[in-house]
């Protein structure tokens, strides 16, 4: 009795499992003669079933850690979008800040001059 799968056979199970279209997989696997003949005779055998089986559970474990990981992605850009916004949003406060600022400063310098003539003003009455 054989062990394990020969490379054609592993090879036919592999394109079966993603396609389904056994003879084309027979003759895609190297199967060339009569491989519509080649894939009913391989699809009646447990070991070919259970290494397709195998393969198409990966396939979809495959398929659904990619599903995954495309939601994690939206989640992260969506994350990020909105952690650029809130950095713009606070820097647009800060920069109205600075420009407050700005404007005070130069109002309480206005003051000073105007205290300083004041008081010079005083000076002179007396």
């Amino acid at each position: 009795m054989k062990k394990g799968l020969t490379e054609k056979e592993r090879l036919f199970c592999f394109y079966f499992a993603q396609d389904g279209d056994a003879r084309g997989c027979a003759a895609r696997a190297g199967f060339s003669v009569a491989p519509k003949r080649s894939a009913a005779r391989l699809l009646c055998r447990e070991e070919i079933k259970a290494e397709i089986a195998k393969l198409e559970k990966e396939r979809v474990e495959i398929e659904n850690q990619k599903i995954e990981l495309e939601n994690d992605k939206k989640q992260l850009d969506a994350a990020k979008a909105s952690k650029e916004a809130k950095y713009n949003e606070l820097k647009k406060a800060q920069q109205q800040k600075n420009s407050q600022v700005a404007k005070l400063t130069a109002a309480e310098k206005e003051e000073q001059a105007e205290l300083e003539k004041f008081k010079e003003d005083q000076r002179e009455i007396e």
